[in-house]
């Protein structure tokens, strides 16, 4: 299956199937649904897939060390 081009070349923000999408953001299936239609999400739809635009959240610890 063809993956979608990135929107933007943002290394902070990363492309993602929908199972990723709910895990990374810790929610249901539904909610996911909800989030997409309320807008909150940015998406693309290919075929009968959904990939979600997901910004990279850095751990606050990695960046305290550097």
């Amino acid at each position: 299956m063809k993956q979608p081009k990135p929107i933007t070349h943002n290394e902070a923000q990363q492309w993602h199937n929908s199972k990723t999408a709910m895990a990374l953001l810790q929610i249901s299936a539904c909610e996911l649904m909800h989030q997409r239609q309320a807008g909150k999400l940015e998406f693309e739809k290919h075929g009968n897939a959904y990939f979600y635009l997901i910004p990279h959240k850095v751990n606050s610890a990695e960046t305290e060390s550097k």
